[in-house]
């Protein structure tokens, strides 16, 4: 498949079993440090890690993910998830929700030893869940008009490989490399409840009980970017989530997330994203009339 950043999903068209419906799938090779701004989902999403790796952060536990790697996101869950700064991943995922045979879904999760408490399977031998992935892809892009059945097999194959196959992740193993510092865990999650609040590096160093001449050596070196990069990209992010969710003036926007200063919001804005918060606004508003693509 040919590199590139740009997203691509395919919607089903109401391809159901009984309780079962298939939502969408996708395929992504993600620009280094992406990240997903944290919201709630209604069904369930499996994403699958082919090459690359980034952060997958549960309201348990944070982990770091290379290929091979499944991270599983529950209804309800608020969870966050970033490309690397250096080596960016590239992954796929299929999205879905209701019962199997009267079984709920995290019955046949649970299978798989994927659970709330331990989202994550890791593929010893990778290869074959990788091509059912490959195989779903692109039967959504070569569609025909008996596709949706070849793709609900495809998806049954998908849950009868997870089942099967061993689960390489031992959630019983804190000092591997799926696990980040506990500072790093306790920092994520300050950022995130507090981004919006006059919140500096200093003041997460002070929450966490370090110096800041630590905490920044320790996230540089997990996150492969500063503190203060992180915060500020996490907030210049939410923005444009704002910027293409709500009618708020500009201006607002800026300072609900965190920058006082109007100009200097707009200068960062455009440095990250290429263009002015009013360009971007209006960009996704004419994507939005051409189409009610993802």
């Amino acid at each position: 498949m040919e590199t590139t950043t740009k997203k691509i999903q395919y919607d089903f068209n109401d391809i159901k079993l009984g309780d079962l419906s298939l939502l969408f799938c996708g395929y992504q090779n993600c620009p280094p440090g992406q990240f997903n701004i944290p919201h709630v989902r209604h069904y369930y999403l499996l994403v699958y890690i082919c090459s690359g790796k980034g952060i997958f952060h549960s309201s348990r536990a944070s982990y770091l993910l290379s290929a091979g790697g499944t991270f599983c996101i529950f209804p309800g869950e608020v969870i966050y998830y970033q490309a690397d700064e250096r080596d960016p991943w590239e992954y796929y995922w299929i999205a879905f929700d209701g019962r199997i045979n009267e079984k709920s879904m995290e019955h046949i999760l649970l299978k798989a030893a994927i659970t709330k408490r331990s989202p994550i399977h890791m593929a010893k031998a990778p290869t074959a869940l990788k091509q059912l992935y490959v195989s779903m892809f692109g039967l959504c892009r070569d569609a025909d008009s008996f596709t949706d059945f070849k793709i609900f097999s495809l998806f049954l194959d998908l849950l009868h490989h997870y089942v099967t196959i061993p689960n390489g992740y031992s959630h019983s193993s804190p000092g591997s490399d799926f696990f980040f510092n506990h500072y790093i865990i306790d920092a994520l999650d300050y950022i995130r409840l507090h981004y919006h609040e006059n919140i500096s590096v200093s003041a997460i160093a002070a929450h966490l009980g370090i110096s800041r001449e630590y905490f920044s050596s320790i996230f540089s070196r997990q996150i492969h970017v500063s503190p203060a990069c992180f915060l500020r990209e996490y907030r210049l992010k939410c923005s444009s989530t704002l910027l293409t969710t709500t009618d708020l003036p500009i201006a607002q926007i800026a300072y609900m997330v965190g920058f006082n200063d109007y100009n200097y919001y707009s200068n960062q804005f455009r440095k990250l994203f290429g263009i002015a918060p009013r360009q971007y606004r209006r960009h996704f508003e004419m994507e939005a009339v051409r189409s009610n693509d993802f």
